[in-house]
């Protein structure tokens, strides 16, 4: 049933004009989300919160590249940091 569900949410970012999906996770999650699809990205540094003092997300990151534009980037996300905004949500 979860899986399902993953899936289905994946096919509305894959309908959208969305060049990746991100989701944070516990990292005894990833494997459950793997089976999705989705990608764990160990090395990507994602901050958020205040510009000049951000936080570092602490959970294990997840993406789906989901554009030919995404796929092209996707060594940018593992290895940059990328700044979501105020919050990850």
């Amino acid at each position: 049933m979860g899986i399902y569900r993953i899936g289905s949410h994946l096919g509305l970012y894959l309908q959208s004009d969305a060049d990746v999906a991100i989701l944070f996770c516990l990292p005894e999650r990833a494997d459950f989300y793997r089976v999705s699809g989705w990608q764990p990205l160990p090395a990507a540094t994602i901050l958020y919160g205040d510009p000049k003092q951000p936080y570092v997300n602490e959970e294990t990151v997840m993406m789906q590249f989901v554009s030919a534009k995404g796929v092209q980037h996707q060594n940018t996300f593992a290895h940059q940091p990328v700044y979501a905004g105020n919050h990850l949500w």
